[in-house]
């Protein structure tokens, strides 16, 4: 049941604390035998655990107990002055960039409008291509074919390699699995 899924998160988080039930609880418990044995299971467990304890206990090396001081007493001092002295030059640099970036868009020439030639209906085909290739910048048939190349490049080394090792696989299977008569290699 879903309240008593709740009431047992309460019972946990009492018992784990060390404190009193909340006032809502022995109701419950007189009410609910799950949650009565839960809660009795749980206090059996804290006495189990606490008489335990006295046997398990060790003293702690004499150094540990003045390191934990200092690093309490550093920590309520503040930031440590090289931390403080990191952040601000951080924090200089960072205004420093966006100030040389201001400066670089600022001084920056404005871009010229470039003018755009009338494609008329009576031109020749080959002036228009001419035209739109030189409108839109295009890169010539010959440097399109040389990027294609390059581009292959890597795709054809790989299946180079591919059909290599295909062929070495092959013929470490047959020369392992076949019988000699069957075998193509000699």
């Amino acid at each position: 049941m879903l309240t008593c899924w709740v009431y047992r998160q309460k019972i946990s988080e009492s018992l784990d604390a060390g404190h009193a039930l909340p006032r809502t609880l022995p109701n419950h418990l007189q009410s609910c035998r799950s949650c009565r044995d839960f809660y009795e299971a749980g206090l059996q467990i804290n006495e189990l655990l606490a008489s335990g304890a006295g046997r398990e206990r060790v003293s702690s090396p004499p150094f540990l107990q003045g390191k934990i001081l200092t690093a309490l007493n550093d920590s309520r001092e503040g930031p440590h002055p090289g931390r403080i002295r990191l952040a601000w030059a951080a924090t200089a640099f960072a205004v420093a960039a966006v100030l040389v970036g201001a400066w670089f868009l600022w001084h920056q020439p404005p871009l010229q409008p470039q003018p755009q030639p009338v494609v008329r209906s009576g031109q020749n085909p080959g002036q228009a291509a001419e035209w739109f290739a030189a409108a839109a910048r295009l890169p010539s048939e010959d440097t399109l074919l040389e990027w294609g190349q390059k581009l292959d490049q890597p795709l054809e080394t790989e299946l180079k390699s591919v059909l290599h090792d295909a062929r070495k696989a092959l013929a470490s299977l047959a020369q392992n699995f076949l019988p000699d008569e069957l075998s193509p290699l000699p």
